[in-house]
């Protein structure tokens, strides 16, 4: 993910279906247009489908995604 902003606090976390927070997978400071890689190990979660919201100060993106065992 990149940011664009000039700087802010961001976070990456991960929600089952029913709203409830399952991981959070990065929290902290990001400068403008940084990308931020990580890793997401959601093998000790059941499969289905989940959703990774990305939150910055001026920033709110969601995508699906789905764990298949």
């Amino acid at each position: 993910m990149n940011t664009t902003e000039a700087g802010s606090q961001a976070a990456i976390e991960v929600y089952d279906l029913s709203g409830r927070l399952v991981s959070q997978v990065y929290s902290g400071n990001v400068a403008a247009n940084q990308e931020i890689r990580f890793q997401f190990d959601g093998s000790d979660l059941p499969q289905g489908i989940y959703l990774m919201r990305y939150t910055s100060n001026n920033e709110v993106t969601t995508e699906k995604m789905m764990i298949s065992k």
